[in-house]
């Protein structure tokens, strides 16, 4: 963790309020409340909701691999029709299906499908390449949420 390009040395004590949407980070030194930048893996049913309403408080990037999908997303439609279309395209929401746009992230929240077969049992293929690639491209202090 740093701030302004400094790490922050010494004990870290993370609180999450997740009614007030900020983040105290605080050290024997420091202690300041921001507004982490977050990335949605996953735009589907549950993701792009989600990211379309933390845009309203944060600053947020969507990721997904359907590169069609983000293409329509990209036009300001959300052809599952979970989001109104002015509400996506007024909302800041930056999509793309390059994982560039994961590095960076303080906050990275993994909304992927759990397909599950005849015996219902859950298919983790999409939550495990998920975390492979976020794993490959997050930064040292990231928080991951599934």
């Amino acid at each position: 963790m740093s701030v302004g390009g400094r790490p922050l040395a010494g004990p870290r004590i993370l609180r999450c309020n997740l009614f007030r949407l900020s983040v105290t980070f605080s050290t024997s030194r420091v202690s300041m409340d921001i507004k982490p930048s977050i990335t949605v893996i996953g735009l589907g049913y549950v993701g792009l909701p989600l990211a379309v309403e933390l845009a309203g408080h944060f600053s947020v990037k969507g990721f997904d691999i359907n590169e069609k999908r983000i293409r329509i997303l990209q036009a300001g439609k959300d052809p599952n029709g979970e989001v109104a279309d002015e509400d996506l395209a007024n909302s800041g929401l930056e999509v793309s299906a390059e994982p560039h746009v994961i590095a960076g992230a303080d906050i990275l929240i993994i909304a992927v499908p759990t397909p599950i077969d005849d015996h219902k049992t859950p298919d983790l293929t999409p939550v495990i390449k998920a975390s492979e690639t976020v794993g490959r491209v997050m930064k040292k202090g990231a928080i991951v949420c599934y």
